[in-house]
């Protein structure tokens, strides 16, 4: 297996399925393995969930290493007869790359949810979704759940969907969570886009419809 001479930024994911008993058997075996589980909804008011892990491995240099972890949830969730739905593998993109085919660049934007709505966000870019764990202190002391807005683009370079991102930021720049973590990345491998293609290209979501 080829490697990569600059060590760069690699995030899996596994996601299951959501029945009562596979989530019992999943959120075990996880805290057995000591791997950080997710619960990710398609923005409000609509009740509908991806549960998923995520591992994050820093300043990696061979993504063997990294898929070694992921056979190794992989195997421990068949062995229970958990169903696996989807395996995403990520990574820091490469300055001035590209991607092309099955590949895509994703945009994850941390938003305050109770405060923007489909006026300034652009629903035909960014789908809405929910880490419904994720809290954070807003200027007046109260926690509010942040909502993530996520872009997604093919056969585009990485200058142009940074560009595109930004410019799309724009209209709710002031109500970005931490604007130091707005994160892209490039998709390595997706074994199952269409898994959130509803989200993406038919509800969009909606934290506010006004």
């Amino acid at each position: 297996m080829q490697t990569n001479t600059e060590k760069v930024t690699y995030e899996s994911h596994i996601t299951v399925d959501g029945s009562r008993d596979g989530m019992i058997k999943f959120e075990y075996e996880m805290r057995k393995l000591g791997i950080k589980v997710i619960h990710v909804g398609n923005g409000f008011p609509t009740i509908d969930y991806h549960h998923m892990t995520s591992v994050v491995c820093r300043n990696a240099s061979d993504v063997s290493a990294v898929e070694q972890i992921v056979k190794v949830v992989t195997d421990n969730l068949k062995s229970d007869d958990v169903q696996i739905t989807r395996i995403k593998l990520e990574k820091s993109p490469t300055p001035k790359g590209s991607v092309t085919g099955e590949c895509y660049y994703e945009c994850h934007v941390e938003v305050f949810g109770g405060a923007i709505s489909r006026k300034l966000y652009d629903p035909a870019f960014w789908f809405v979704s929910q880490n419904t764990n994720k809290f954070k202190t807003v200027p007046d002391g109260r926690l509010e759940c942040i909502f993530m807005l996520t872009a997604r683009m093919k056969n585009i370079s990485l200058d142009s969907f940074t560009e595109a991102v930004y410019a799309k930021m724009n209209p709710f720049i002031d109500l970005i969570a931490d604007k130091s973590k707005v994160f892209i990345e490039a998709c390595v491998y997706d074994t199952n886009e269409q898994l959130d293609a509803h989200w993406m290209n038919i509800e969009k979501g909606s934290i506010s419809s006004e």
